[in-house]
């Protein structure tokens, strides 16, 4: 059975965190960087030679691989704020 709202103005509304949030993608600075990595994974590159008696592309890729990594968890660790947690972290206080 569906219930009718009798006062409009109970009806939960979004609060301000939900209204900040601004999904880490949506930032260019950050989107960049990804794009960026992600193409320099790609072993495309015309790098000759061996380094560390490696092929230099294959140690190309593993340093962006890491890289890659190291600035996934930062955006997760650091920048991403899930209005959820937010909202926790208000009730809390």
């Amino acid at each position: 059975m569906s219930e009718t709202i009798k006062n409009p103005e109970s009806v939960q509304k979004p609060s301000v965190a939900e209204d900040k949030f601004v999904d880490p993608i949506r930032k260019p600075v950050i989107g960049s960087v990804f794009v960026l990595l992600f193409v320099a994974l790609v072993p495309v590159w015309p790098l000759s030679g061996d380094w560390w008696q490696v092929p230099a592309w294959a140690v190309f890729a593993l340093f962006a691989s890491i890289l890659l990594s190291v600035f996934t968890a930062y955006v997760i660790l650091r920048i991403w704020h899930d209005p959820i947690d937010m909202l926790r972290e208000n009730d809390h206080q």
